[in-house]
């Protein structure tokens, strides 16, 4: 369950973009039509499509291909692909290794039916992207990972600030992201992530430092904060297999609405806002790719 896009006319691509965690899940629940059989009532359901909701990262696909439309209109020799993960990460987390794939938010008697073939769909697009990173690499290709997040980080008080993973937790974990700001939760920046969450440094330096003289003038940044490229991550191996970086938008920096009126399940996307924030990310590829070696 994978969509790739190519930008441009030159099959030898320079710029491997990979959007993990889009997808809205029409696709996965066109195939899994009795999923919303397993739960009790409508207010259960209810629920569990607030988590899928604000587990998407709103608005990322569209930068991404912003992002590859914008490298393609002003260097029409640089082109790009987008790789997209088409299942959602609220359930299956596209994102990570396949010891961290199954979100066990997700309601156990739906996982007793289901567990072998939601991995049959994370091992066969993990597949898929390996073979066209494998193609990306020998085209010494550039990596981007591009994620939204949500804008405020949760305090999860009650649980000395991490909350397992459990269904019976769920209601929780939604009203503590969805009321973080107003329950002491800090503002995210725009996050640069470079390392691995042990100080190791996986990103190309000069692309990293490009894509930070880029943003700056525009947008407070933070690097690998709130999160980094930690082993179980997929990012940690495009990291490693690619010269790239990923990057984390909080998703009002996407939206229409100011910080003040935002809204984490009503996101509304601003192209203005998402084009603005593409253009420089293109800034700092073309700034990379056209340097004098």
């Amino acid at each position: 369950m994978i969509i790739k896009t190519l930008y441009g006319t030159n099959q030898n691509y320079k710029v491997f973009i990979t959007v993990p965690h889009g997808s809205s899940g029409e696709t996965f629940f066109a195939r899994f039509p009795n999923f919303w059989d397993f739960f009790e009532n409508q207010t259960e359901k209810d629920l569990f499509y607030r988590y899928i909701r604000i587990e998407q990262d709103f608005g990322a696909k569209q930068l991404a291909h912003s992002f590859a439309r914008e490298l393609q209109s002003r260097s029409p020799d640089i082109s790009s692909v987008v790789i997209e993960n088409d299942y959602p990460r609220a359930i299956i987390d596209g994102g990570r290794q396949r010891t961290h794939a199954i979100r066990t938010f997700t309601p156990k008697r739906i996982l007793e039916v289901y567990l072998e073939e939601f991995m049959e769909i994370h091992d066969g697009s993990l597949a898929q992207i390996r073979s066209e990173m494998a193609t990306a690499k020998r085209l010494k290709c550039i990596g981007v990972d591009v994620h939204t997040m949500a804008s405020y980080s949760p305090v999860f008080s009650s649980h000395n600030g991490k909350m397992r993973e459990d269904y019976n937790c769920l209601e929780e974990y939604v009203e503590e992201y969805v009321h973080a700001a107003k329950k002491g939760g800090s503002l995210r920046h725009l996050d640069l992530i470079t390392e691995d969450g042990h100080n190791t440094q996986l990103s190309n330096f000069d692309l990293a430092r490009e894509f930070g003289e880029s943003l700056k003038s525009d947008f407070a940044l933070s690097w690998n904060t709130p999160y980094a490229a930690l082993p179980h991550f997929m990012m940690n191996e495009y990291l490693t297999e690619l010269a790239g970086l990923a990057v984390d938008v909080p998703k009002h920096l996407l939206c229409q609405n100011s910080l003040a009126h935002f809204d984490l399940e009503d996101v509304q996307l601003s192209t203005a806002k998402i084009q603005k924030i593409a253009k420089l990310m293109a800034d700092a590829v073309e700034n990379f790719i056209k340097k004098p070696s």
